[in-house]
């Protein structure tokens, strides 16, 4: 394998695990949307939004690098995939900050019925079971 090669596969790994770590997250908040409410589903939106950011990285690499070297230099054409990536990374951490900050969602309130209960149909406690 050779040093290219080898940096191609690296920078893959690196790439797979800044996509998949932020929709594992998004998959833990969507498992607590039912009890935590706006706050996991606040959470859940700015986690998927910062998985679009290693995305955008990529397909600038692999697709506009030539270009950038050509127009920018090289100390640019390093920097602005990252700049293009940055609005998501930050507002996918202003989101998931925002839903740990929110005030909790409030707890459902028990209704209660005024007067007795109906009555239901049930066999006299006191009867011998049947076999």
């Amino acid at each position: 394998m050779t040093d290219y090669e080898t940096a191609r596969l690296v920078s893959l790994i690196v790439g797979s695990v800044n996509v998949l770590v932020p929709l594992a997250g998004a998959v833990v908040a969507g498992t607590f949307l039912r009890r935590r409410g706006r706050n996991a589903r606040l959470a859940m939106i700015g986690c998927l939004v910062m998985a679009v950011s290693p995305i955008v990285v990529s397909v600038v690499l692999a697709f506009a690098t030539d270009s950038l070297y050509d127009e920018l230099g090289l100390a640019m054409a390093i920097n602005a995939p990252i700049l293009l990536a940055l609005p998501f990374h930050l507002a996918g951490l202003g989101l998931i900050v925002a839903g740990a900050l929110a005030a909790p969602a409030p707890a459902p309130q028990t209704v209660y019925l005024a007067g007795p209960l109906p009555a239901v149909d049930r066999p006299p406690t006191d009867a011998a079971p049947s076999v």
